[in-house]
């Protein structure tokens, strides 16, 4: 998988400042310097240290991340209300879990998920649930279809950006606008390509 982004500060700065100011986290910054992918400047591989110039294209490259072998595949329904390239909106019935555990009766979203993904034989089969409901609570769950958007989505879930709401009907636009923060969404002198 591919994303890039053109950088658009004034002034020369390092791939990971860059990176982190767009949200990405450290561990996958790491992953992808130690080998799970690369890092492109001008359509050439380049080291994580490299610094971008005003207006030139990073392109990072991540390996397709492989299905978790402890989490079974699940082919029970899976209602899905948007999906694109890098997110999944589903809706979570009453009585069903947003992961495993010990008591699960019925197959748990996340296992949903990962099915769904088997089944359109996508090439990241480790979805990433970004929101979680108790099994008792029915509503919209938020699901990265890789760790690109998760690593990008976690600091804003875990900040003051994203706030869980309950009791709402979202019409679609809105929906499309909420999901729409894609891993190359343009922020902080960046603009996707």
């Amino acid at each position: 998988m591919e994303n890039t982004w053109v950088y658009r500060g004034q002034e020369p700065i390092k791939i990971k400042t860059f990176l982190h100011s767009l949200g990405m986290g450290h561990r996958l910054f790491n992953d992808i310097k130690n080998g799970a992918g690369e890092f492109q400047v001008d359509h050439r591989r380049v080291r994580p240290t490299t610094k971008i110039l005003p207006n030139q294209p990073l392109t990072l490259t991540v390996q397709p991340e492989p299905g978790d072998a402890t989490v079974a595949t699940s082919e029970e329904p899976l209602t899905i209300v948007y999906e694109d390239d890098n997110w999944l909106v589903v809706n979570k019935p009453v009585g069903v879990a947003s992961v495993p555990g010990p008591h699960v009766v019925n197959g748990p979203i996340l296992n949903r998920v990962k099915g769904y993904l088997v089944a359109k034989d996508a090439p990241d089969l480790r979805p990433h649930l970004i929101t979680r409901l108790d099994r008792d609570t029915a509503g919209l769950l938020l699901v990265a279809k890789h760790n690109v958007a998760s690593s990008m989505i976690s600091p804003q879930v875990e900040g003051t950006r994203c706030k869980k709401s309950t009791g709402r009907l979202w019409p679609e636009p809105l929906l499309r606008s909420m999901v729409s923060l894609t891993p190359n969404r343009p922020h902080q002198g960046a603009n996707r390509t």
